[in-house]
């Protein structure tokens, strides 16, 4: 494409929910990566990975003074009389990134720069020395940079063409409806044990 960086919309509210989310789940490998504008950097092939840039960085979703309610991004385009899309992903209130968000908005009431602390602080983290750090490749499939054999937009793609969506979202998923499987077999287990005391019950009453 011939271009030296690639610029993504992360603003800061999209930092402080990743930052939260990498430390309530232990990533420290992300969490280190989080705070970079560079999260290429650790691959083995540098020269073929397109640099990611965040000028939106700390930039707020909400903004301060007058529009209170409004948002930086959806003002700009409607100034601009740009196209966009505004409306929010109807599966995203049973996201994992909504209980961080949750959990922010909540601290920002309390400490309005709640926000801008946490990337701040998400900007220090380092790992030690002696603790391993995850190595990008590539997708061998599409080519994007992953952490794993293939990246997640081909997860997502091979999901959903093989009519199985839990593909590539989370392990959760299946080990949920794993749960719920075992405990519907554990209540006819249970059902049936109580059948059949009930059933000795009576051929003991009927033989007294």
């Amino acid at each position: 494409m011939k271009v030296l960086k690639l610029a993504t919309g992360h603003n800061a509210d999209d930092g402080a929910e990743t930052i939260l989310m990498n430390i309530l789940r232990g990533d420290l490998g992300r969490l280190q990566r989080g705070g970079s504008n560079n999260s290429n950097k650790n691959s083995g092939d540098d020269d073929e990975l397109l640099p990611r840039v965040k000028p939106l960085k700390y930039s707020f979703e909400k903004v301060r003074g007058v529009f209170k309610y409004g948002r930086d991004i959806v003002m700009y385009a409607h100034f601009n009389k740009l196209n966009y899309f505004c409306t929010e992903c109807i599966y995203s209130p049973n996201a994992y990134r909504m209980n961080a968000r949750s959990f922010i908005k909540e601290l920002e009431r309390i400490r309005p720069r709640a926000i801008l602390d946490i990337v701040r602080s998400g900007e220090q983290f380092k790992l030690k020395a002696n603790v391993a750090e995850q190595i990008l490749s590539k997708c061998v499939k599409c080519g994007y940079i992953t952490s794993q054999k293939y990246c997640k937009a081909c997860l997502l793609l091979y999901g959903l063409n093989n009519d199985d969506p839990t593909v590539g979202i989370a392990r959760g998923v299946r080990k949920q409806n794993a749960n719920k499987g075992g405990n519907r077999q554990n209540a006819y287990k249970e059902d049936n044990r109580q059948n059949a005391y009930k059933e000795d019950n009576r051929q003991n009453a009927y033989k007294i």
